[in-house]
């Protein structure tokens, strides 16, 4: 006995074409090998027959045995295995023998036949009965399972061609009916039989011998007759209800079984040679050889081929006579040039003919009589019409025909039934067919028509109906007789000298199926090793679609899954048996050229072959799906694995676990199940519908990548290779999983092919070619999400990316086909960086096409929204993220760092990477592999984005510290990046409420900006509150630059004057300071009084000059703050008595002594508060010739004004004193006489002139006459002074008579009071007073 062998799988790679490697949509496996069928007379027994059921296996041999074995299924998942077994073992069942019989032989059949054999073993489960064809014509019973002789052994019918024909309606109605009951599919299913049916209690079955067809319906209890219909000669059959399509050993015909009518098609050979009247019948072959009854094979005149003697037709259903000499001198085209004749052609009389008339006339057209009678189609009329009463539908059988009408006959009676007819004999007269049909058609047609001759049929009608869903342009054969029929027409004869030549009959084997219920393929051809035309009839008898082809005239066909399946005959050329699938659907995929073929190369040239459908076998494990499917660890990725606390031998422990269900979960995926043998010798072979990742997976290029050269050639052979993976994926794109299977073929697909592009695109040189691959990057994007890839896989083949894997404890999972084209990719990749010896953590630039680099950041994009998903293993989805979001921040940090203008004007799917850098880092809970991305910030020096990830986590410190190192750093790159850094950081300040915090980073930010470090302390709005006395001591410890604004602060916005003594110091040591040395504010400073001398009158004071000639204050205490601070100081000074800042003048003087030809402005505020008015008029007159200054300097009585001055609030009115008032007339009238004296002093005459022209014409009411004309040199002419003088004597005019008129007013003013004071007094009247005097004594 045969036991399972150790091999990976069963499955024969070499049963693809060796063109391209492809497997078509059926592949060979393995079934059982080197049966024991040997006897002790011969050692050369072979399979003839094979039928299946369940776990049964019958064999038909060519010893005339029948062994019955029972078929015991291989170990189930978790059955242990060696230690070096595959995880897969060999999926073929061990048998048993189970019972080994021989059915009878009559003398006179082994006389004839000297080596019978099995012809067909016909099992009926309903019944559960086999029917056992020998080749010496016996039909024999069985019982079922148990091969027991059935009904007492005596039912037995001889003469007997052929067994079967079961309606394939009934068949296909309860195999629907089955699979719906069930839930069963086929493909993909589960612990189920493959080709389960619903099976009725009987079966009718159609019996043919040598001048009849019985039609017998077999029972449980006994046989029962249901219909003979004489017609001689048939060896085959198909039927799909009433409808039979038979077949004789020239011709094919159908045959209605309940009318008993007949319709010859068209002949088996297309073109036959003339027929001399000796070979009218087919010639005797002696039936010596078992093997004869599958082909007759026609070897090449160079060399023929050792093939035994063929049967008869009339012993045999399947043999066929052959010429050695003969060589067939039609094609293809001949071969079928009358399928597409006019029906109307044919003669649809069934008269009494001869069989030579059957052959050469024209054949009539089957249809009811009501349709014939009729001028619609022009078609005579006959009682023989095969279709009957339209009342009958879909050519079943009716309830009152006679295959209905049964009678009740017991196990008795099927014994008289079955002798009767095993009781006719090769000389029984047969009656002739078209008698027969005469008889049936008077039986059933109410009145008698007139046949129509086929001289009386009218002309072809132009409009014939076109054959539909050709494969072919092979037209359709004509049959004999017709006008375009292939056989020669008659010639003259000849004188009796000449001799005829030796024509030799050759004979082809009927192959007839039934794809869909109302159609027929039937097999024409040539020769044996001439193409095969395959052609569709309905039950009418006319075509219905284009023919299809076949490399040559098959031996063997049987129809599966909508598929023609041939054997195809060998010559002495070839080398191995070849198969061929013809697809009859146009939905069927186009795999390849030659894709459709397979190399059987199990199979002997020599011995017998054959190919059968059987009605089930058990389902098996296919090890080239398992290998595929099953999830195997990827251990070639470099990746950083946390195993947290568990042991080494708890992570062996649970990865044996692991794959102890992958393996289960493989196997549950990976049964095949199929219904087609194939048998040759002693073996056989399943013939299993390829699955869709084997049959695509066959398909994809074996090679990963091309070497790294950029020829034409290789470029050539990329492109080629990359179309082929493209079309593989649109074949899968947008088909819907129907079974768990499926479900992951596609995927397995999806990312195989995902995979191989990329690494093609990979392993393209970057400075290959500047093309684009836009169409087939996005291909390669779609397929790896779509398909489910582990992120990780995927940014394990980009180089460079190893740091960002994260594997876990569970590890990374992916289908055995992917791992194996990733661990062989890694591999390389691993030894080429092992050589090469470069380190990862100080390269940061990507060597790649930056297409790849976009294509990575949309997959990893796409990816990141998954998370949360229920798709995603919850168990791995930690590290899964973490992979994600590290190799997603590399790559955009890649991008940005390889940016140019050229790439994102050129290359397609650009993005701004920046700003998607931000998006990513910016919100908090979408990083997951936080130390990994400030590594990487770290390294790619993006200290800006990297501060941005630590906001997102509220990591107040490093935010400032990676702000403070970015300023430190001085890269002017990164400092565009922060753009106004320091106010950011001053804001980010303020909303904080760490108060160490604050002032560590608050210092340091007033060290490098005065202005925003006091901002920090002294903006309302922040969060922390500081005291004056802590700022003030902060800032003189750790900041004293930044303590003079922090001090304005309080003196200028605050108006806090206690601290304005301290401004003050602060502003003199500055202006000092800055004084000493030769700055440039000192030459600025000089260039001011000379711009401000050389302005014409008039022109405003000098303060004013300062501040409309001094820019803004910056924050970098440059020379124009010091501008600013200056003028702040000469406020401070003119203000200091007002605002309670006083200070020592003596000391201020002598700080400023050293400085006072610079500082003319600051004396003069000195030397006013000194009393000293003349020094100051002095410097005002003639070192600033400031003249509105001068003025008011005199008004004020020595007073500068400032600005903080007129912010004090002057709107408290105070009454002055009068003599306050007088006494500040008589000073103002002083310092003007004063200042005309300085005026007079002046050395340039015309300024001089002008100065004392204007203050007498201006100011003259402030100056005395006496004085002025005192001091008035004698040399000015009295022109010059007149109008002051008119002036003056007007005044004093005025002021007279003011006087005069004050005077006159105040007496009458007292007049009137002393009137009104009289008056009262008389109105009042005396008062009298009493007095009293002392008392008298």
């Amino acid at each position: 006995m045969e036991q399972p062998g150790d091999e990976h799988s069963l499955i024969r790679r070499g049963s693809a074409p060796v063109e391209n490697g492809a497997i078509g949509p059926y592949m060979l496996v393995d079934f059982v090998e080197d049966l024991p069928l040997q006897i002790p007379e011969r050692e050369d027994v072979e399979i003839t027959c094979v039928e299946a059921w369940e776990e049964n296996l019958y064999i038909g041999t060519s010893a005339h045995e029948i062994f019955h074995f029972v078929l015991l299924p291989p170990s189930v998942p978790g059955t242990p295995q060696p230690a070096n077994s595959s995880p897969f073992p060999s999926q073929k069942p061990s048998f048993i023998l189970a019972s080994r019989i021989q059915p009878p032989l009559t003398a006179s059949a082994v006389s004839q036949s000297p080596q019978p054999h099995i012809k067909r073993i016909l099992l009926l489960p309903g019944p559960s009965k086999l029917l056992v064809l020998s080749s010496t014509g016996l039909l024999s019973f069985w019982s079922y399972p148990e091969l027991s002789p059935a009904y007492g052994g005596s039912p037995k019918v001889g003469s007997t061609s052929f067994v079967g024909a079961l309606d394939q309606n009934e068949l296909d109605r309860e195999e629907e009916e089955a699979a719906t009951q069930s839930g069963y599919s086929q493909t993909g299913s589960i612990g189920r039989i493959s080709g389960t049916l619903a099976t009725d209690s009987s079966k009718l079955v159609m019996i043919m011998g040598k001048k009849d067809v019985r039609m017998v319906r077999v029972k449980e209890e006994g046989l029962r007759a249901v219909k003979h219909i004489e017609c001689p000669s048939l060896i085959y059959a198909a039927r799909r209800g009433p409808i039979a399509c038979v077949a004789t050993s020239t011709d094919y015909s159908l045959l209605h079984l309940e009318m008993g009518g007949i319709f010859p098609l068209f002949p088996i050979l297309s073109n036959p040679p003339p027929l001399t009247p000796q070979q009218e019948t087919p010639p005797q072959i002696p039936k010596d050889s078992p093997s004869d009854l599958r082909t007759a094979r026609t070897p090449s005149p160079a060399k023929q081929l050792p093939s035994p003697k063929l049967p008869s037709a009339s012993e045999d259903s399947g043999n066929d006579s052959r010429s050695a000499k003969e060589k067939p001198s039609l094609g293809r085209r001949a071969s079928s040039s009358a399928a597409g004749r006019s029906p109307l052609a044919r003669s649809s009389s069934l008269q009494p003919r001869s069989r030579s008339e059957v052959l050469s006339s024209t054949p009539p057209k089957l249809g009811p009589p009501e349709e014939l009678a009729g001028n619609k189609h022009t078609r005579a009329s006959s009682t023989g019409g095969i279709r009957g009463d339209k009342s009958r539908s879909g050519g079943s059988i009716g309830r009152n025909s006679p295959l209905s009408r049964e009678s009740s006959i017991g196990h008795a009676a099927g014994k008289e039934v079955t002798q009767g007819l095993a009781s006719s004999s090769p000389e029984t007269q047969p009656a002739t067919l078209a008698a027969t049909a005469k008889e049936v058609s008077r039986a059933k047609s109410p009145t008698a028509r007139t046949p129509i001759k086929p001289a009386q049929l009218p002309s072809q009608p132009s409009n014939q109906r076109p054959a539909t869903g050709s494969r072919s342009t092979t037209p359709n054969p004509t049959p004999p007789g017709s006008a375009t029929s292939s056989y020669p027409k008659p010639r003259p004869s000849k004188p009796p000298s000449a001799k005829p030549p030796q024509q030799t009959r050759q004979f082809l084997k009927p192959h007839i199926v039934t794809p869909t219920p109302n159609e027929f393929l039937l097999m024409t051809g040539t020769s044996s090793l001439d193409p095969g035309v395959g052609m569709f009839v309905n039950n009418d008898g006319d075509p219905t679609r284009g023919t299809i082809s076949l490399s040559k005239y098959p031996e063997e066909v049987v129809l599966d899954n909508d598929c023609l399946i041939a054997l195809l005959p060998c010559s002495e050329d070839d080398r191995v048996r070849v198969l061929e699938v013809i697809p009859l659907l146009e939905s069927h995929t186009n795999d390849g050229p030659n894709a459709n073929l397979i190399h059987a190369t199990g199979l002997s040239l020599t011995a017998n072959a054959g190919i059968a459908k059987v009605l089930g076998l058990q389902e098996i494990v296919s090890g080239e799906i398992g290998s595929r499917l099953k999830f195997d660890r990827v251990r070639s990725v470099v990746s950083e694995r946390n195993t947290g606390t568990e042991t080494t031998l708890e992570l062996q422990d649970w990865e044996t676990r692991r794959n102890a269900e992958e393996l289960e979960a493989a196997n549950r995926i990976s049964k095949l199940g199929g219904k087609v043998v194939v048998f040759s010798g002693r073996s056989i072979w399943r013939l299993i519908p390829s699955p869709l990742v084997i049959r695509l997976d066959s398909r994809l290029p074996l090679a990963l990548y091309a070497p790294n050269e950029n020829t034409p050639e290789v470029r050539k052979e990329r492109d080629r290779r990359r179309m082929t993976i493209l079309s593989i994926l649109k074949e899968v794109h947008g088909l819907e999983p129907t079974t768990e299977r499926m479900f992951h073929e596609i995927a397995y697909i999806k990312q195989k092919c995902g995979v191989i592009l990329l690494l093609d695109f990979l392993s393209l040189p970057r400075e290959e070619d500047k093309r684009q691959f836009p169409t087939e990057l996005l291909a390669t994007e779609k397929a790896l999400i779509e398909g489910g890839l582990d992120p990780r896989i995927v940014v394990s083949l980009f180089p460079g990316f190893e740091g960002e894997l994260r594997e876990g404890r569970n590890g990374v999972w992916v289908y055995g086909g992917v791992r194996e084209v990733v661990d062989i990719y890694l591999s390389e990749r691993k030894s080429q960086i092992q050589t090469q010896s470069t380190d990862d953590n100080g390269d940061t630039e990507w060597k790649g096409r930056r297409d790849l680099l976009l294509l990575l950041r949309r997959y990893l994009s796409a990816w990141r929204q998954k998370k949360g998903f229920g798709s995603v293993s919850q168990a791995d989805e930690k590290e899964v993220f973490w992979t994600i979001d590290a190799a997603l921040i590399r790559c955009l940090l890649t991008l940005e760092a390889t940016r140019s203008p050229s790439a994102l004007k050129h290359m397609a799917g650009e993005v701004d990477v920046r700003a998607e850098l931000y998006r990513m880092v910016d919100y908090p809970p979408s990083i997951e592999c936080f130390d990994r991305c400030v590594y990487l910030l770290e390294k790619f020096k993006r200290l800006y984005v990297l501060s941005i990830l630590y906001q997102s986590k509220k990591m107040s410190r490093e935010v400032l510290e990676t702000w403070r190192r970015l300023f430190e750093s001085g890269d002017e790159k990164m400092m565009a990046e922060f753009g106004k850094g320091e106010e950011k950081i001053a804001e980010y300040l303020l909303g904080k409420k760490d108060r160490e915090l604050v002032k560590d980073y608050g210092l340091w930010l007033a060290r490098r900006n005065h202005r925003l470090g006091v901002q920090v302390f002294t903006d309302p709005r922040a969060r922390v509150k500081w005291s004056v006395e802590e700022v003030l001591n902060m800032l003189r410890e750790h900041a004293p630059e930044s303590l003079k604004g922090f001090v304005e602060y309080l003196v200028v916005e605050k108006k806090d004057y206690a601290h304005s003594h301290e401004l003050l110091m602060i502003y003199l040591g500055s202006l000092t300071s800055t004084l000493s040395s030769e700055s440039p504010a000192t030459a600025a400073l000089k260039s001011s009084y000379e711009a401000y001398r050389v302005l014409n009158l008039p022109k405003p004071t000098y303060r004013k000059f300062l501040e409309e000639n001094t820019l803004p204050s910056t924050s970098h205490g440059d020379d124009t703050d010091w501008w600013n601070q200056r003028l702040m100081f000469l406020d401070l000074l003119a203000s200091a008595s007002e605002i309670g800042a006083a200070f020592d003048n003596t000391m201020m003087m002598e700080r400023l002594e050293p400085f006072k030809g610079l500082l003319v402005a600051e004396m003069i505020v000195l030397y006013g508060k000194g009393g000293s008015h003349d020094k100051a008029l002095q410097l005002l007159v003639h070192e600033l010739r400031d003249f509105d200054g001068s003025i008011e300097y005199c008004l004020n009585i020595g007073k500068t004004t400032s600005s903080i001055i007129s912010a004090i609030a002057t709107d408290k009115s105070k009454k002055r004193d009068k003599d306050a008032d007088r006494r500040r007339r008589e000073e103002q009238e002083r310092l003007f006489g004063l200042l005309l004296v300085e005026a007079l002093k002046l050395d340039e005459w015309v300024v001089r002139q002008e100065w004392v022209e204007l203050l007498l014409d201006r100011w003259g009411t402030w100056l005395d006459v006496a004085h002025v004309l005192s001091v008035i040199p004698d040399t000015y002419s009295i022109a010059l002074i007149s109008k002051f003088l008119i002036g003056a004597l007007r005044n004093l005019m005025k002021e007279k008579n003011e006087t005069i008129i004050a005077r006159a007013v105040r007496r009458g003013e007292n007049l009137r009071v002393n009137a009104e004071f009289v008056d009262k007094c008389d109105e009042l009247g005396p008062t009298i007073q009493a007095f009293e005097g002392p008392a008298s004594s």
